[in-house]
């Protein structure tokens, strides 16, 4: 049909650095808050066998790649330029012999930092060395925005990782540079084999719109430029919210304490955060952080859409024509595309109010 808009989404499956034919779905989540992004893969067991051998599931070692693309209109199949949208190691796998189909689910390789144990004792190291370090021991990169102060002074014992042991529960390499992320309002993820360990960026300029039109006398139905929205509101959370942070500087000998916002009314919810040997600045950082993590879990939107390559969960997402407290700015918190042979090329995405962006009132 003449002006008609044609989509031919293709994805490609590569198991250790071989592509592969027979994917019969691909699933890929990616979420915000320090989290891995993880895969769900179903494909045709005979398929990669003829190209990878029989054995190969029987290997103690897989790595994924997922790569998707749009064929463009009169173009032989291959000829499109793929866009990594994943790569990582599986965790688990399944073979269905009545189906023949094989089962690969993983996670990106922010799995080698969740399945490292914290033994070593960093000494005098900043949040940004320490992230670099962990990176290089897992074999990864590392693209890491520059920090100062020491991680020892967040708990003021000799200035070493060994201080998280003695108060915290970080079982991991993750969970320790999450907290460190959280404390200097850093973003983190694994792209690839590569750690980013990132100041926030502003991406107003760059946001996603979703836009509402309330149906008229000659439309019977709203429009909407996603294909489905819901929108929900936690009360527990409306209104004036305040932070204290409190800390026992045991180094100084001194209580620290932090609100955040100041001069919050009388009616304001009160939120209480105990964490030891915090510094002033620190838990000044803590107590920003902690608010708008508790604004952002505010409002909430779901919206269903045709699957596209470029939104990550560091974008922000902008709603505006439904008339209530809901337009305004969100950030992305989760992702799901879905690529199948039967429902084609889907995208579910779940954003938050943005506290510093938002037009709803509570």
């Amino acid at each position: 049909m003449s002006g008609s808009v044609v989509r031919r989404p293709r994805v490609r499956l590569i198991i250790n650095g071989t592509a592969v034919n027979g994917c019969r779905s691909a699933e890929i989540v990616s979420r915000r808050g320090s989290q891995a992004a993880s895969f769900h893969v179903l494909a045709s067991f005979n398929e990669i066998t003829r190209t990878l051998g029989q054995d190969w599931i029987d290997q103690d070692t897989l790595n994924v790649e997922i790569d998707f693309g749009f064929l463009p209109l009169g173009a032989v199949e291959g000829s499109l330029d793929w866009t990594r949208m994943i790569a990582g190691g599986v965790d688990r796998a399944g073979l269905d012999q009545v189906t023949g189909l094989v089962s690969i689910e993983g996670r990106d390789h922010a799995a080698r930092l969740i399945d490292l144990p914290l033994q070593d004792a960093y000494l005098n190291r900043t949040s940004s060395e320490l992230a670099t370090t962990m990176a290089q021991g897992c074999g990864l990169s590392a693209d890491v925005d520059a920090t100062s102060g020491l991680v020892g002074q967040y708990y003021q014992i000799q200035h070493t990782k060994a201080a998280f042991g003695a108060f915290s529960r970080h079982a991991n390499g993750w969970d320790l540079l999450a907290e460190l992320a959280s404390i200097e309002g850093y973003d983190l993820w694994v792209d690839g084999t590569t750690l980013h360990f990132k100041q926030a960026t502003d991406q107003d300029a760059d946001a996603f719109d979703i836009t509402y039109v309330a149906p008229e006398a000659g439309s019977a139905s709203p429009t909407l430029s996603i294909s489905d929205l819901s929108m929900e509101r936690m009360l527990g959370l409306s209104g004036p919210v305040q932070v204290t942070v409190a800390s026992w500087n045991s180094r100084q000998r001194r209580q620290v304490n932090s609100v955040f916002p100041t001069g919050a009314d009388a009616t304001a919810k009160q939120f209480l955060v105990l964490k030891p040997n915090l510094l002033a600045d620190q838990a000044d950082a803590l107590a920003r952080t902690t608010y708008s993590q508790l604004r952002a879990h505010q409002r909430v939107i779901r919206g269903v859409m045709a699957g596209e390559l470029q939104l990550t969960t560091r974008n922000r997402v902008r709603l505006t024509g439904t008339g209530t407290g809901w337009d305004g700015l969100y950030t992305l918190d989760q992702i799901e595309r879905q690529m199948s042979l039967e429902k084609g090329f889907i995208e579910h995405i779940t954003a938050r109010y943005d506290p510093e962006g938002a037009a709803g009132n509570g």
